[in-house]
């Protein structure tokens, strides 16, 4: 196909029509290997950003785990001290050195016997055990019943409760640690 211009003079409009298709072609060529780039690097953008979002959502996991073990030694070690103030266990004086009151026939609550303290001994309980136990009465005068090494790695707890002791006002301090 050819076309005359104006003038009369045969031009190769067949020629130019290809020319234009293969330039429009080539462009489009060039279009699709910069809009598959484009593509490329918004995934990889995106992979990436989901690949931190993951990773940070572990680490909280972790965090969030690690928090909770430490809450329940903590829960675990406030309970020992509750026992210890408002049970009487000879037998096991770490379970329980409150005062037992024969007249009332009842234990006295958050207060504990010196006597009971001392015969106290280390204890575990299935994943935890007891590390210490310290009395310091208000003078300022500390009595440490029993005290374990604490164990490197092991993450340890300590929780302390007002009590009286035989006629003074002391601070019980009971430490637990995991095992």
């Amino acid at each position: 196909m050819s076309t005359t211009d104006s003038g009369g003079s045969r031009t190769g409009g067949f020629v130019f029509c290809c020319d234009q298709a293969i330039a429009n072609k080539r462009r489009g060529a060039r279009k699709g290997f910069i809009f598959s780039l484009d593509l490329a690097i918004a995934l990889i953008t995106v992979l990436l950003m989901l690949n931190l979002a993951l990773l940070h959502f572990n680490e909280e996991k972790e965090s969030l785990l690690a928090g909770a073990k430490k809450s329940e030694l903590q829960k675990n070690a406030l309970l020992l001290a509750d026992s210890l103030v408002k049970n009487n266990n000879a037998e096991n004086p770490l379970l329980g050195a409150a005062f037992f009151d024969n007249e009332k026939h009842r234990v006295l609550s958050n207060v504990v016997q010196k006597e009971l303290l001392r015969e106290a001994q280390a204890d575990s309980f299935g994943g935890w055990h007891a590390q210490a136990l310290s009395l310091k009465t208000k003078n300022g005068a500390e009595e440490t019943f029993f005290a374990e090494e604490k164990q490197a790695g092991k993450d340890c707890v300590a929780v302390e409760r007002f009590v009286i002791a035989g006629t003074e006002k002391a601070l019980l301090r009971v430490a637990a640690c995991e095992e």
